[in-house]
């Protein structure tokens, strides 16, 4: 598919989704007409996302896992639009209540779908501890969002004695955000190449913007509120335009040799690691000072002990991200050292072997040039005879300064030799 092809296939879902936005907040809106344009938009976004991401499914150069991510999405997004179809049907033509329907078996077919895809990417391989750390992050995720679940879902579901199959979806929605997530708390605690990370943050922000209308929905149907569909619809049209990006991005940047960096843990990873336990603690005593206070008969003592755990935590949370905020700084100052050449600045013969690894095989596996450049300073022994090492140790730092400043940021400058 040509690159012309591709931006056609992004730009024009992204005019009609403008103008939808711009009709519905305007407020003028016909409800009937908005039910024929919210379907026929989403069906249009999902059939460009389709065609795009099956782009990047049959590029015969692309990473293994890569396809195979690709194709989990696609299907998550037939199924997205079958459903949409059903809802159509039932509620638009036929005038009957679509919740529940068939419609929501295929509406939650699409969750475990597009997380399998976001799981199957080649995410870059990280150590034990990380591993470690991802799996005890993705259970704070879980425990907080089940104290959302139970306090705002599943004790109403129990005191407005609904029928069985509303409980089940009005239950089943809230767990599969609670999914997607966790699949976005994976997503930004790993990484993948250089070239690849903008699809990673559009399907990131895919699935964070789906969060919104799935939970107010969910919420809404438990408690027997009247809801604005068209504004929800809004946010799920945009979601999936994000789908449409991601599958864009990934077929634009496929053919370029991603940019060189080490694996690590991103900024907002980074701050993810800081402020999750935290926010998940508040949270957690924040809802318990709440059922304290619904209790009609708590008793004083009872609501003052709360109070004062909550202040506490608080106090222990903030010193505790202090102490954590402090170590990072000093393990980025440790790490600098051990990888960077003293006197240089540049990069040191250590590093270099590691990247050089990684770099070989990068190239074996796109069947990629690449270049490798040694340089050497002749006369350097009689420079450094005839001025002394201090003059000799400064020439050194103004060609691995010079070096550094004419190389692209893909590159990497390192001393060879040296300590």
């Amino acid at each position: 598919m040509p690159r012309r092809s591709t931006l056609f296939l992004a730009a024009i879902p992204t005019a009609l989704v403008a103008a939808y936005a711009v009709w519905i907040l305007a407020g003028r809106y016909d409800p009937l007409a908005e039910e024929y344009v919210s379907t026929g938009l989403m069906l249009l976004l999902c059939l460009a996302a389709t065609i795009l991401g099956l782009r990047v499914v049959l590029q015969r150069d692309g990473h293994p896992r890569l396809r195979l991510g690709w194709l989990l999405i696609v299907a998550a997004l037939i199924s997205y639009a079958t459903a949409e179809a059903i809802w159509f049907v039932e509620e638009t033509l036929s005038g009957l209540s679509p919740f529940p329907s068939w419609a929501d078996l295929f509406y939650l077919l699409f969750y475990p779908l597009l997380i399998a895809g976001v799981a199957c990417m080649p995410y870059a391989p990280v150590s034990r501890v990380r591993r470690i750390a991802l799996w005890l992050d993705l259970g704070i995720v879980f425990c907080v969002g089940l104290m959302f679940f139970w306090f705002f879902l599943l004790e109403p579901i129990q005191t407005s004695h609904a029928d069985a199959a509303t409980a089940f979806l009005a239950i089943a929605y809230p767990l599969a955000d609670l999914l997607l997530l966790a699949a976005l708390v994976w997503m930004v605690e790993r990484d993948l190449e250089a070239g690849r990370r903008g699809m990673l943050l559009l399907l990131a922000g895919s699935l964070l913007l789906s969060l919104l209308p799935d939970s107010l929905f969910a919420y809404f149907e438990v408690h027997g509120l009247a809801h604005e569909a068209p504004r929800l619809n809004l946010i799920w049209l945009v979601s999936v335009l994000l789908i449409v990006f991601a599958a864009a991005w990934q077929s634009l940047v496929q053919p370029r040799r991603a940019a060189w960096s080490e694996v690590r843990l991103g900024p907002l990873g980074r701050w993810m690691r800081f402020i999750l336990p935290i926010l998940a603690i508040g949270i957690g005593y924040g809802l318990l000072v709440a059922i304290v206070y619904r209790m009609p008969t708590a008793p004083a003592g009872v609501v003052g002990v709360a109070q004062l755990g909550l202040a506490l935590t608080l106090l222990v949370m903030a010193r505790q991200f202090l102490a954590i905020h402090e170590a990072t700084r000093l393990y980025e100052v440790a790490r600098g050292q051990a990888i960077r050449d003293s006197l240089t600045g540049a990069f040191n013969r250590r590093f270099f072997d590691e990247v050089l690894d990684r770099e070989v095989e990068h190239a074996h596996r796109y069947t990629q040039p690449l270049s490798v450049i040694v340089l050497d300073l002749n006369g350097f022994k009689a420079f450094n005879d005839k001025y002394g090492h201090p003059a000799g140790d400064e020439v050194l730092r103004e060609v691995a300064h010079s070096l550094t400043g004419s190389v692209r940021s893909a590159d990497v400058v390192a001393r060879y030799g040296g300590r």
